[in-house]
């Protein structure tokens, strides 16, 4: 075909069947996308969907979509946990606390302060806001029913000295829960005190650790004794 074409156009009167041609070609190929983009001629790799599948598909796929992000599956509206947690009884140089809170919304809030409050020099109080999604909120909560949280009496046992301590407070369904220092707690209560302290950090991004690091060795590099 193409050689002919050439012979043509060699000849001088082929111009015009060129022409003839091409036209013919563009409009047979405008045909075929158009009955491709219509659905009339299926298209090759495609799963060809119906328009009421694709609605359906649609709507559950950004039903789903919200319902992670942004509604409990089972956590209660009004959860929320507090995390706190210093280093114990260091030199100021390098003693600091965070404090950790979270929900009842879908948000969080970090604080930290290195030194001692009532040691100067003591610098503001660094605090930033976080994001959570919600399927989080409700893996921590069935966690805290299913470790036994939800409640007000735990054994104690004679408190250890020195070192590190933390403390958490919950609430939900109405109710406030206050666990005590991991401190006072028997091995086995700590172990799962010291699980949910791990879950809850991990809410915070990273780069708000990153940053608090900074902040506390810039602190102690600046620290006069």
């Amino acid at each position: 075909m193409i050689s002919r074409i050439l012979t043509a156009k060699t000849l001088g009167g082929g111009k015009k069947i060129i022409i003839i041609r091409f036209r013919a070609i563009i409009q047979i190929t405008a045909i075929v996308l158009l009955l491709s983009i219509t659905g009339a001629l299926p298209v090759a790799g495609c799963r060809q969907v119906s328009k009421d599948t694709a609605e359906i598909e649609s709507v559950e796929l950004s039903a789903g979509t919200d319902a992670l992000s942004t509604q409990y599956q089972a956590a209660p509206e009004d959860l929320s946990i507090e995390l706190y947690w210093n280093t114990g009884p260091l030199p100021p140089r390098y003693h600091y606390y965070y404090l950790i809170n979270i929900g009842p919304v879908l948000e969080g809030k970090f604080e930290f302060l290195p030194g001692y409050e009532e040691y100067p020099p003591v610098p503001e109080v660094w605090t930033i806001g976080f994001s959570v999604n919600a399927a989080k909120m409700d893996e921590l909560y069935n966690y805290l029913g299913k470790n036994n949280f939800f409640r007000d009496k735990w054994e104690k046992i004679e408190p250890s000295i020195g070192g590190p301590h933390s403390y958490m407070t919950i609430t939900a369904n109405g109710q406030k829960y206050d666990i005590p220092p991991d401190s006072e707690l028997k091995p086995e209560d700590t172990k799962k005190t010291d699980e949910i302290a791990d879950f809850v950090r991990s809410l915070v991004p990273e780069d708000i650790w990153t940053e608090m690091e900074k902040r506390q060795k810039e602190f102690e590099e600046s620290y006069e004794d």
